[in-house]
């Protein structure tokens, strides 16, 4: 961390219960930090939020965005509207609001694109407002991540980190990329600077963890995801995610609890679906597996890598091989060419491993991944999350 960081050391007591009851000292404060991090000549309404209201909309705006529900998107939204009437046009919540408005293709919510396309016009009003913005690359980047093009969405956020380096935003999502293409090393070099740059956001903590899942290092990733969810124990996101490594590691009384708090708080959303299809293969029910995965879970997994990437783990523990191997061309597609992941490490594919189909496509992505390996210069084998490792 620089020096000059410590502007940001200012302690606030209270839980992360009590964060919005202290919004008003908070959002002063903050208020006037944004505004003296945006360079002098730019017009105000590109980067600085001096309003405290507007501040407080903001932060309220990126906690909700980040719930993995259609409550959060929607309370999102409407917190950044509200801010953008108050101070007018401005990148920093243009940049938030296009984010909102792409993750509804997450959740099986924008069949057509309508969100993605108000995506993409919050990123070029953004550019209207700044020709060279780094929130507008970022924000284009994340509209192809929504958009299930992930290799596309690599060029606009290394644009991103290389006009504005320190923003955690680009840092965690390129490092996240980095991770799903076998790049591990890359991955957690950029995630290391998200914890320098940023701490107290909770998704950041379990960004080492999902490095260590990509290496089938499942007990290292546990102290990562337990934190995300210690910290923000409400969000249906974190729970999720918990219940997941938990499964990963052999625990499934305890994910079983996690998930059954999960259908309780959010019943029917995608995640408790998905939650529940994984247990039941995992548990030998392959007919209640197939029943769990609906037609819901279909849609929001066209575009979605996460959802993509466990349609298959759930279909190949439900005994439906065909299906599974048509979720993991898909996730292939999209752009998770993690070939250790998929070849040696995840045993929830282990079905799948001979069947013809499955050899050609590990053929195709072992020839991505060593050839996105071998340009960023990385060895293989190697992480910088928990030393020298070869691949098992």
């Amino acid at each position: 961390m620089h020096a000059d960081d410590a502007r940001w050391s200012e302690r606030y007591d209270g839980t992360l219960v009590d964060l919005f009851d202290m919004h008003d000292e908070i959002a002063q404060a903050v208020a006037r930090e944004l505004a003296t991090q945006a360079p002098g000549p730019r017009p105000a309404h590109r980067e600085k939020l001096e309003n405290p209201r507007a501040v407080e909309s903001y932060l309220r705006a990126r906690y909700e965005v980040w719930k993995f529900s259609l409550a959060g998107l929607q309370q999102a939204e409407r917190l950044l509207r509200n801010a953008l009437e108050l101070v007018g046009p401005n990148t920093r919540l243009l940049a938030t609001l296009g984010h909102t408005c792409a993750r509804y293709s997450e959740l099986g919510l924008d069949p057509n694109g309508e969100f993605r396309g108000k995506a993409a016009e919050c990123a070029e009003k953004i550019f209207e407002l700044d020709e060279n913005s780094s929130r507008g690359y970022l924000l284009r980047g994340i509209v192809q991540f929504y958009s299930g093009a992930l290799r596309a969405a690599l060029a606009p956020l290394e644009r991103s980190m290389e006009t504005r380096p320190t923003d955690p935003d680009a840092l965690s999502l390129l490092g996240y990329l980095y991770a799903l293409s076998g790049r591990n090393a890359c991955a957690s070099q950029l995630i290391d600077k998200v914890f320098d740059i940023d701490p107290l956001t909770p998704i950041n903590h379990f960004l080492p963890g999902f490095v260590a899942v990509m290496e089938g290092r499942w007990a290292d990733a546990l102290p990562y995801y337990q934190r995300f969810f210690d910290l923000d124990t409400q969000n249906p996101f974190a729970a999720w995610t918990w219940g997941y490594v938990l499964l990963r590691n052999g625990r499934v009384d305890e994910t079983a609890e996690v998930m059954r708090e999960l259908n309780n708080e959010h019943a029917g959303s995608v995640l408790a679906q998905l939650g529940a299809a994984l247990l039941h293969g995992i548990r030998g029910e392959p007919e209640a597996a197939r029943h769990a995965v609906t037609d819901e879970l279909r849609t929001g997994g066209g575009n979605s890598e996460l959802l993509s990437r466990e349609l298959t783990h759930c279909l190949a523990l439900a005994g439906k091989t065909d299906e599974a191997l048509d979720w993991l061309e898909n996730t292939i597609r999209i752009g998770n060419i993690n070939y250790p992941f998929w070849s040696q490490h995840s045993d929830w594919v282990a079905s799948l491993r001979t069947d013809t189909r499955l050899e050609a496509l590990m053929t195709e992505m072992e020839q991505e991944w060593k050839s996105g390996v071998s340009s960023s210069g990385e060895h293989r084998g190697k992480s910088t999350v928990g030393g020298e490792k070869g691949l098992r």
